[in-house]
């Protein structure tokens, strides 16, 4: 079941849409804002404009001769949204941690909860840790885990799970929103 929201007239007149999607469907679609998209190369037309006009994105200047000259007004540089495989590389997570009973059933575990060798020594670089390696959904008992997690031990003694860390940039966030959500992570959270 997916049901389209639409929200064209609000006080701000902001154009959103949203999707929502039933909790029975699972995949990479599932819970994600769609994207408006970019309009700007309809305004970047090179097509030739009559004298004394502009088009968006462009100034227009009368000259002594009284001819008009049209140049390019200055763009804001795009800033450009990091994701897992631009920071942490091709494959940031393990593709099947497993994990096994003592009858011998075996099960998948969230991958966003096994970072790779790799996404761990990253985020560890970032954050000034050390990797170190534990079983942190299942430390003991009869279940266990078959690979464990690559986790990232802080300066102080805390230690993060870099998997969920390397979840944060698979959203479309900009990096100053991420760095709060990594702040939070390390911090304990605000609740803490």
């Amino acid at each position: 079941m997916m049901q389209r929201l639409d929200n064209h007239s609000t006080g701000a007149g902001l154009n959103r849409t949203a999707t929502v999607l039933s909790r029975s469907q699972t995949g990479a679609r599932a819970g994600r804002m769609l994207r408006r998209p970019n309009l700007q190369a309809t305004f970047d037309s090179k097509s030739e404009t009559p004298a004394g006009t502009a088009t968006p994105g462009t100034t227009t200047q009368a000259t002594s001769s009284g001819s008009t000259t049209t140049a390019a007004a200055a763009k804001p540089a795009a800033q450009s949204t990091p994701t897992a495989a631009s920071v942490f590389g091709p494959n940031p997570w393990l593709s099947n941690p497993q994990g096994q009973a003592p009858d011998g059933t075996r099960w998948s575990f969230n991958p966003q909860y096994f970072a790779s060798a790799e996404t761990a020594q990253t985020v560890a670089n970032m954050l000034g840790g050390k990797v170190i390696q534990q079983n942190a959904i299942l430390p003991g008992g009869p279940m266990a885990q078959s690979q464990p997690n690559q986790m990232v031990e802080l300066a102080n003694g805390k230690i993060v799970n870099p998997g969920l860390i390397a979840g944060f940039y698979t959203h479309g966030y900009p990096q100053s929103y991420i760095d709060r959500l990594i702040a939070m992570e390390v911090s304990g959270g605000p609740n803490s």
